[in-house]
């Protein structure tokens, strides 16, 4: 097995759980979205885009492994790159997390009587 890859393992095994939960929140909002409403359509997209983000996070991480011990790149340049991409990865997070907020607070449809 290569070293970038068992490098890179702890990590992403710690991410599993994670990744399980934001399928389940993504699933269940999708499945109850007629009872949701709105919340549905709000609490999908944060689940998606924390979904993302972890999946961003995962890739980032296992191509700035392999870059660093292939010696691909000056680790000046890798930093540089891991910022930039730390960035966006916390963005897309707070908007799906002020997402989740949203369908805590969106008004739920009339319960049919």
């Amino acid at each position: 097995m290569n070293d970038w890859i068992v490098s890179a393992l702890p990590h992403l095994l710690t991410m599993i759980p994670g990744l399980l939960l934001y399928t389940l929140g993504l699933s269940l909002c999708l499945v109850r979205s007629r009872t949701l409403g709105r919340a549905s359509t709000y609490a999908s997209l944060g689940f998606g885009l924390l979904l993302l983000s972890s999946l961003l996070g995962a890739g980032s991480q296992v191509w700035f492994t392999w870059m660093a011990q292939q010696g691909a790149a000056a680790i000046s340049s890798l930093a540089m790159r891991m910022a930039v991409l730390g960035i966006v990865n916390m963005l897309i997070s707070l908007v799906g997390i002020t997402l989740l907020l949203a369908a805590i607070l969106a008004r739920r449809p009339a319960p049919a009587a």
